[in-house]
């Protein structure tokens, strides 16, 4: 039988290697026809994520143009955008109708695209989440908790709150070393199936996409952090006119982590919520276009009079923080914030599915964000030194030698004849403490006199002084 080639002209779904496949394609195709499609070209770079395009516009002449250019651009590569969504008919118009997403997008109200992920709704423009409907349970097993917290996919943070209270219940059954198929406790297991009630609730959710008026590009981010003893994390607000032109604030993106089980300080856990809320916007800026000013905001005092030196004064684990923080908010302001207003209590601490529902401060952040700057917290002085300040302050040892007329330091003035004096003094005391056969003889030899060097080194007393 001859030899027969076959060639795989497709992306096999789940190899290693075809998301990169897939990316690299979209990409080459963008570089080599984008000056045909400008616009397209300018989504397909920065908005495919694997399979799925996520892309607007201010305008509906751009949006349509947007939709025309990116059909023609994928289709020079012998691609076909299928399931098209839009909250605007018009657009979806222009596109034919076994392209769109379904039949039922026509009646209101009816149809949920997922997007990354979220439940969007075109119609009303709004997301909300697919909660997994969790079987009955009559035990309740670390590996049941585990499997059903990971069934929590919120990629934006909107649930943090929610979903790090599950992750801190999950840390607390592997710090008991409960093994993966053992019954928990009855108060851990009344815990859990008290909180996975609460669940469906969820669903309920209608979060707005729209957080910023087409009309106005005067807008501000705020970034909140904050810590406890069971995690850290931060909270992102963008705030901004809305189409009547009065000033509201939404909540954008969060990113929560639990506790380290080694004991971190509660001042160097802030410092983390810091670094963590430093770098998702960091993220946040360089996967968007906002350009907006950033306000950055703590309830530790600490952590903003650690940010206010330089961070070689403080020890390694808070200088190396401090350094990135610095880096990453350069142009930015950090304020104090008292805990009562600050939203990233929440998502520190974790709440249930029942009280995340209606948190205005959730949602929308502090009352004040809506107000001008004379209104917010002020800002509290600069010196407020105290001792977990002064617990990572890095020691700096000053070297004074103390002049002793007893010491045989002080007999020489040439440091050659010191160093045969001593030398012979160390060879003095070898020999009478060893036996004949071992014993140094003749001319000193270089580690004679370099042991002697070492040892009138030791002679010289040292004075040790902090550095104030």
């Amino acid at each position: 039988m001859p030899l027969q080639i076959y060639q795989l002209k497709t992306v096999t779904y789940g190899l290693a290697s075809s998301p990169y496949q897939a990316a690299r394609v979209l990409n080459k195709l963008a570089e080599d026809e984008g000056h045909k499609f400008p616009l397209a070209s300018k989504v397909v770079t920065n908005r495919f994520y694997v399979d799925d395009c996520l892309a607007g516009s201010d305008n509906l002449e751009e949006a349509t143009e947007i939709c025309r250019q990116l059909r023609e651009l994928l289709g020079v590569g012998g691609f076909t955008l299928r399931k098209w969504s839009t909250n605007c008919q018009t657009v979806l118009q222009h596109i034919p109708s076994e392209l769109w997403e379904s039949d039922s997008l026509m009646e209101i109200g009816r149809s949920t695209v997922t997007a990354l992920g979220l439940l969007w709704n075109p119609r009303n423009d709004s997301f909300s989440f697919k909660i997994p409907t969790l079987p009955g349970l009559s035990t309740v097993t670390k590996r049941i908790v585990v499997s059903e917290t990971s069934q929590l996919f919120d990629p934006f943070g909107l649930l943090g709150a929610v979903v790090v209270n599950a992750r801190m219940f999950v840390q607390r059954l592997w710090a008991k070393h409960v093994s993966w198929d053992e019954e928990v406790s009855s108060e851990e297991s009344a815990w859990w199936k008290d909180f996975r009630s609460e669940l469906t609730l969820l669903q309920q959710l209608t979060i707005p996409r729209r957080v910023l008026s087409n009309s106005h590009r005067n807008y501000h981010l705020h970034c909140f952090c904050d810590t406890s003893e069971k995690g850290y994390g931060s909270c992102v607000y963008v705030v901004g006119p809305n189409h009547g032109g009065k000033i509201d604030s939404h909540l954008l993106i969060t990113k929560a982590r639990v506790a380290p089980l080694r004991g971190l300080s509660i001042p160097r856990l802030e410092l983390c919520a810091a670094v963590l809320g430093s770098q998702l916007v960091d993220k946040l800026r360089n996967a968007t276009d906002f350009s907006a000013t950033v306000t950055f905001w703590t309830d530790s005092t600490v952590v903003l009079y650690w940010l206010r030196a330089p961070p070689t004064n403080w020890k390694v684990f808070v200088s190396n923080r401090i350094a990135e923080v610095q880096r990453l908010t350069k142009n930015c302001q950090w304020r104090h914030i008292p805990t009562d207003l600050n939203p990233a209590d929440r998502i520190s601490r974790g709440i249930r599915p029942s009280q995340i529902m209606d948190d205005a401060l959730w949602w929308h952040g502090p009352p004040f964000l809506k107000d001008p700057v004379t209104c917010w917290p002020k800002m509290l002085p600069n010196a407020i030194p105290n001792s977990d300040v002064d617990q990572e302050r890095r020691n700096t040892v000053a070297l004074a030698s103390i002049e002793n007329d007893d010491s045989i330091v002080s007999r020489f003035s040439d440091l050659g004849r010191l160093l045969k004096t001593v030398a012979w003094c160390l060879r003095f005391s070898n020999n009478v403490r060893s036996e004949k056969k071992d014993r140094f003889t003749g001319t000193l030899t270089l580690p004679e006199l370099d042991l002697a060097h070492k040892t009138i080194i030791r002679m010289v007393p040292f004075q040790m002084k902090l550095n104030n």
